[in-house]
């Protein structure tokens, strides 16, 4: 597992500390992608972890990464990269827990949460409502 810590800078312009998070996030989601698939956590508290083992959706693992039941959510616009597949998910009860509010997950998907936000890298959800890892894409060519 890889963690990747967002840079503190107190002080720096929020632009500047925007751009550090988007580099982060971008370095943290090319190790997911290189992966094939993989499971992303970000933090409340401003780090980023990657476990490139995550080969299937596991119930356990989303659980445990979110600290409760999962709830999932749409990311319509990543701001991180536009390449996917994504399938992302927030603690259900993260509210009535007192969970933090996580501006980094706001700041790179624009998703307002508490808590840390789990995105399943390299999945999606089939026909029947499953999560699956996502078929791969033909190579284009040029």
């Amino acid at each position: 597992m890889q963690t990747f810590q967002c840079a503190q800078l107190l002080g720096q312009p929020p632009f500047q500390i925007e751009v550090l998070h988007l580099e982060t996030a971008r370095t943290a989601l090319r190790a997911a992608q290189d992966a094939g698939s993989a499971l992303m956590v970000i933090h409340p508290e401003g780090h980023i972890t990657v476990d490139p083992d995550y080969k299937a959706s596991s119930l356990d693992a989303l659980q445990t990464a979110v600290d409760g039941y999962i709830e999932p959510v749409t990311i319509t616009r990543p701001q991180v990269s536009r390449s996917g597949p994504y399938v992302a998910y927030v603690n259900e009860e993260g509210l009535i827990h007192g969970q933090a509010f996580n501006p980094l997950a706001e700041q790179l998907f624009g998703v307002q949460i508490v808590g840390p936000l789990a995105v399943e890298v390299g999945f999606c959800i089939d026909a029947a409502g499953n999560t699956v890892p996502a078929p791969l894409q033909p190579a284009q060519s040029a």
